[in-house]
């Protein structure tokens, strides 16, 4: 670690205006850069795929109606009348075609399980006023309840993914070490004990193995969904999507025909395909967003290298030279309650300025004292304190519970 003294000459000779930006505010506005742009992205794409066919549906809709009232010889002002309390029937559940009943109690059921689970069809919805003012409260004690299942089952996965690479390293070092004849007896533990119980699988790793379960979930919900509902296939993988990440549209609904063959075993099939999806998607995506995190982390470090030590005007950028093991756990700068759970990333090197004008080495990070606030400048580079070399950076993930192998 850099000494007190050569913090204080660091900050003073760098002189960064950088320095003074909390890295909680720098990240979030970096994230909120980012989440706008991937908004626009977004909606250029679809304004190009589904504008044309939107003119087009509205084009034909008035053609058909013009013909209607043609043909038949209806006012349009009655026709019109006609079909907007059909609009109001359709909002009630009601449809052209035979559709088992909303609100019996397996309809009631579901309606409560997507309201738990945040997926919001939007098929079923309180007309009452009674239902409405129920469904506040109801809602918020079921989504807590709910959301804290999942962050406990992923607690889980990540405990059964550690557990399950961790033997399988240890088994392929030792079929390793027997082959080279170093370990003559397989029951032999290797060297380095501790350090085999200390490593954890890295995040990419870990994010690899959720990404593949969610896949396989996902294709079998899909296949089980194409078979009942007589989707194509590809249109199942687009429901299981929109239900597992819980987007919710409502365009398709499982379980809304009147009749099903086993009509109970699907539904049981069917919700415990939803509740399974919706875990592993719900794991799968807080997975990423530590890697969005780290991303954004290693974005404000290349930020701040570029604008360290300007009042100098004789800064030159190198590689970072670090004064801590590579090893060395780092804690996390965001301040979360609970236990951490630790997993593994790959972070890329860091850099460090020389400035000629001191004639010293500095380098731009230090900790402050216990009794002050990290600046920006400290908080940046104590997240990226790893050598060139494929260093490995400890990532904190804080949860409820203590993970355990």
């Amino acid at each position: 670690m850099v000494q007190s003294d050569h913090s204080g000459r660091s900050r003073k000779g760098c002189g960064c205006i950088w320095s003074h930006i909390n890295i909680d505010f720098a990240r979030i506005f970096l994230l909120w850069f980012v989440i706008v742009f991937y908004a626009l992205f977004g909606a250029a794409v679809f304004l190009a795929l589904e504008r044309p066919s939107e003119l087009e549906a509205h084009c034909r809709w008035s053609r058909q109606l013009a013909e209607f009232v043609q043909d038949h010889r209806v006012p349009s002002e009655d026709l019109r009348e006609l079909l907007g309390h059909y609009e109001e029937a359709i909002a009630a559940g009601i449809r052209m075609e035979a559709r088992r009943p909303r609100w019996d109690f397996s309809g009631a059921f579901y309606f409560v399980a997507t309201v738990a689970s945040t997926i919001g069809f939007g098929m079923a919805a309180p007309a009452t006023l009674n239902g409405k003012i129920f469904l506040i409260f109801y809602g918020l004690i079921g989504c807590a309840a709910t959301t804290l299942f999942f962050n406990l089952f992923l607690e889980r996965m990540i405990t059964l993914i550690t557990f399950l690479t961790r033997r399988c390293r240890k088994q392929k070092q030792k079929t390793k070490l027997s082959k080279r004849h170093i370990v003559p007896n397989l029951n032999t533990q290797p060297e380095h004990g501790d350090e085999q119980e200390d490593w954890k699988p890295s995040i990419y790793y870990v994010t690899l193995i959720l990404a593949t379960v969610a896949i396989l979930v996902n294709c079998g919900a899909s296949g089980l969904y194409s078979a009942m509902e007589d989707w194509s296939y590809l249109e199942s993988m687009y429901f299981c999507f929109v239900a597992f990440s819980t987007m919710g549209f409502g365009d398709m609904v499982s379980g809304q025909k009147a009749h099903y063959e086993a009509r109970w075993v699907y539904q049981i099939a069917n919700s415990l395909m939803i509740i399974l999806g919706v875990s592993c998607t719900y794991s799968l995506f807080s997975i990423t967003a530590i890697i969005i995190k780290q991303m954004l982390n290693w974005i404000l470090a290349k930020l701040f290298t570029l604008h360290c030590c300007q009042s100098q005007g004789c800064c030159s950028i190198t590689s970072l030279k670090v004064k801590e093991p590579a090893n060395q756990q780092i804690q996390n700068t965001s301040n979360h309650h609970g236990t951490c759970h630790v997993v593994k990333a790959s972070l890329p090197s860091k850099s460090k300025c020389k400035c000629a004008s001191t004639a010293v080495e500095t380098v731009c990070q230090s900790l402050d004292t216990a009794n002050s606030r990290p600046t920006f400048e400290h908080e940046i580079r104590d997240s990226y304190k790893l050598s060139k070399d494929d260093a490995e950076k400890e990532v904190f993930w804080c949860s409820q519970q203590e993970l355990s192998p």
